[in-house]
């Protein structure tokens, strides 16, 4: 969240719309329902600031979805 600009070109890109940007410019909040992402990197590679980056874990699972939604917010 230090670098992100709150642009919201990572949510355009993404095709299975696992990020929500909600506010505009550095007061963005982004939502990242990471039960949906398939680990694409179109996000990595669309964000300008490098602000994104794909580990190399994919080891992310639970049996409650609500878990899987994790919220960086600045506020």
């Amino acid at each position: 969240m230090e670098k992100c600009v709150g642009c919201g070109l990572c949510a355009r890109v993404c095709p299975v719309k696992a990020l929500k940007i909600t506010g505009k410019g550095r007061e963005a909040s982004i939502t990242y329902f990471l039960s949906r992402c398939i680990f694409c990197g179109q996000c990595v590679e669309s964000c300008n600031v490098k602000a994104i980056e794909i580990m190399r874990e994919f080891e992310f699972a639970d049996y409650d979805k609500l878990k899987m939604i994790h919220l960086y917010d600045r506020r």
